[in-house]
């Protein structure tokens, strides 16, 4: 259990938002490999495994495709656009992701993501 998030309660107990919710579980996601999350096998995607591999910028599709895969995997989310651009001189990847939920209102961030560190920011 997601005891950051579950339910809806931050570390130390107290009531998160509903946005805060769907923006933490988006970036559990995006820090476990695949298989790695007991209650939920087929999430995960470790973002920072691409910059280890080399990011081909001509394949920056599948990696937009994969942040949108991620976070339509949480039931609040209706759909996800996501825009990656990859800088190859700091090696440093970037995306704004644009998650639209059920009721249809929308959370738009922007990650980044190095070899040390995953940052999500939420856009006001």
């Amino acid at each position: 259990m997601d005891v950051s998030t579950f339910p809806d309660l931050d570390m130390s107990g107290r009531s998160i938002d509903e946005d805060a919710s769907i923006i933490e579980c988006f970036r559990r996601g995006l820090t476990q490999p695949a298989g790695t999350l007991e209650y939920s096998p087929s999430d995960g995607f470790y973002l920072r495994t691409l910059l280890s591999r080399g990011i081909d910028t001509r394949l920056t599709y599948a990696y937009e495709a994969a942040l949108e895969t991620q976070a339509t995997r949480d039931e609040r989310v209706a759909k996800a656009k996501a825009t990656v651009t990859y800088d190859t001189g700091l090696e440093k990847l970037s995306a704004v992701v644009v998650l639209v939920k059920a009721d249809g209102s929308k959370i738009r961030l922007t990650v980044g993501a190095d070899s040390l560190s995953l940052t999500l920011l939420r856009e006001s």
